[in-house]
């Protein structure tokens, strides 16, 4: 498991590199004029993308680094996924999903480009693995909880509203 751990912080570290380095795309530039101008929506986004901007506003003087909120937030969705993962695969398979997951296109490399898949990754997998944990215990805390992550995916991108339809399914399949 110290192997899976030493991958993610050393991948992090690498992005956070590589994401201060290259300059903005012109979606970025986009999200980041919004930062400028915080609102509850933008004609054709939820506003969670120029959030992650303006939080990284403080990390503006390091080149483009004001991504690193949204660089940070998606990798920790691996750790989320090692825990929903853990419990029904070998380590040595998790390590090698780990890896798979390092290396897949929205969680790899294009995890150091903010768009707003970038939150919607987060706050699904985060939405996943509390939906687990309300399935295992029925606490009042856990469904608080799956709740807040959820709004939050909904403020990242309106492809969220699939998250209830595919719980329901799931939870009428394996009869819960």
């Amino acid at each position: 498991m110290k192997l899976i751990y030493k991958l993610w912080w050393s991948t992090l570290f690498v992005k956070l590199i590589i994401s201060a380095w290259m300059p903005l795309s012109g979606d970025e530039a986009y999200y980041w004029i919004w930062s400028k101008h915080l609102q509850l929506s933008y004609f054709d986004h939820p506003p969670l993308i120029s959030w992650l901007f303006y939080i990284g506003q403080i990390f503006e003087n390091f080149g483009s680094a004001a991504r690193w909120p949204g660089v940070v937030l998606v990798h920790l969705s691996l750790l989320f996924w090692i825990q929903l993962l853990k419990p029904h695969i070998s380590e040595r398979k998790l390590f090698w999903a780990v890896i798979l997951l390092l290396t897949a296109p929205l969680l790899g490399p294009g995890s150091i480009i903010m768009t707003p898949d970038l939150p919607l990754m987060f706050f699904w997998t985060l939405s996943l693995w509390l939906f687990d944990r309300c399935m295992r215990d029925q606490s009042y805390k856990n469904y608080l909880f799956l709740g807040g992550a959820l709004g939050l995916t909904f403020l990242s991108k309106y492809h969220a509203v699939l998250f209830l339809p595919m719980a329901l399914i799931w939870m009428g399949l394996n009869k819960k």
